[in-house]
């Protein structure tokens, strides 16, 4: 349909002003992976300039009905919109680029592939201190996280990363859609919610709401402040096959009313979330037993069912 509005559109266009669409071989500016991102940029709507668009949501009814989503928005910074348009450019080009990475005033902009980089999720809690907070009732820095998938060792170093922020007192809660055993017996015992609710007789399908945000909001001590405020969001799951393919990442510092709106929202998410670690429902996964590489404690990307849930939904 879309090919077909655009051919009808451009026939009357000079060639620097016809609209186009491509697929990408695997990654847009990588070696192997997926196009995973999920942006808009738009020079000019109305009488707002530069717009960066981006969050964790496709483009789906599911998206818009059934998940738990973000979406961030910002306007009238060149700097900011020039960097992403560099980005795009390269996205274009369907060619392999080295890791891009820049901070315009208070928000860093991180995309994948990410080769030998610091992963961003851990460029945040890195800078977290669990005590002296001033912008906390209790003085211990509040740290939230809402993330749908966590895989491989990639996973496995962020989980230990916040169970070591929870055993010096961080007040630590986080909810998700998927993650393996053995990153589930790092999490044990922290205040951790799986947001899946399961629909159909046999239930072995996940298809109703579920938490598909990929981010984390910190209140705090954080980033050498001690009334530090911090959100990361972004399209990436905690997987290698995240750190591979084309994903966005963008962080913001000392924003305290989105923090507040993030940390806020996965309260409001853990609530509801009908299940904790202890009674983590196997349906989420692809198989109950898990077909994984002898010796290996993980599912591999193939092991996803994405595509049978897109399937579904559709």
């Amino acid at each position: 349909m879309l090919r077909n509005a655009l051919k009808k559109g451009n026939a009357d266009r000079p060639k620097e002003l016809r609209s186009w669409i491509r697929t990408c071989v695997s990654t847009c500016r990588g070696k192997g992976g997926a196009m995973h991102s999920k942006l808009m940029l738009v020079s000019r709507s109305g009488a707002t300039n530069w717009i960066v668009m981006q969050g964790s949501g496709n483009f789906t009814g599911a998206a818009a009905y059934n998940q738990f989503n973000d979406w961030t928005t910002v306007t009238e910074d060149q700097a900011v919109y020039e960097g992403w348009m560099q980005m795009w450019k390269q996205s274009t080009k369907d060619k392999n680029f080295p890791p891009l990475r820049f901070t315009v005033g208070n928000i860093t902009s991180i995309f994948a592939p990410h080769r030998d980089k610091v992963d961003p999720a851990l460029k945040v809690l890195n800078e977290v201190k669990c005590s002296g907070a001033t912008n906390t009732a209790n003085g211990r820095t509040k740290v939230r996280i809402a993330n749908a998938v966590w895989g491989d060792e990639r996973g496995a170093r962020i989980a230990r990363k916040v169970r070591e922020l929870h055993n010096q007192g961080c007040d630590v809660r986080l909810v998700f859609m998927m993650m393996s055993g053995k990153i589930r017996s790092i999490l044990a015992g922290l205040p951790a919610k799986q947001m899946v609710y399961i629909t159909g007789a046999t239930a072995n399908k996940f298809k109703d709401r579920y938490v598909h945000l990929k981010g984390l909001a910190v209140q705090g001590n954080v980033d050498g402040r001690s009334d530090g405020n911090v959100v990361l969001s972004s399209s990436e799951n905690w997987t290698q096959l995240g750190w591979h393919s084309d994903e966005q990442n963008i962080i913001f510092y000392d924003d305290a009313a989105m923090a507040a709106k993030y940390a806020d929202w996965v309260d409001v998410i853990y609530r509801q979330a009908p299940r904790t670690l202890a009674n983590y429902v196997n349906s989420a996964d692809p198989d109950p037993k898990v077909r994984i590489k002898p010796g290996s404690e993980y599912l591999s990307p193939k092991d996803y069912p994405f595509h049978e849930l897109e399937a579904e939904l559709n």
